[in-house]
């Protein structure tokens, strides 16, 4: 899977927000399919992770396409 980047990433910045968002980006020149991959948070003052998201449930990445998992309040 080495053509998926993490392409963004805004963390949940102290006194400022708390909704973050995490942009993936397909540099490769085919589709790619997501089952069985996930997107794990990670607390970066106790390396607890507190959150899994399966990217399964996006289907199949395009061709240079990007796929933005994020916080229902980010717009």
């Amino acid at each position: 899977m080495g053509a998926l980047v993490l392409n963004e990433v805004d963390y949940d910045n102290v006194n400022t927000d708390a909704h973050e968002f995490v942009e993936i980006y397909n540099g490769s020149g085919a589709p790619i399919d997501l089952s069985g991959l996930a997107l794990v948070l990670v607390n970066g003052s106790t390396n607890a992770a507190y959150t899994t998201v399966d990217l399964g449930a996006a289907g199949t990445l395009g061709t240079q396409q990007y796929l933005v998992v994020k916080d229902v309040a980010v717009v």
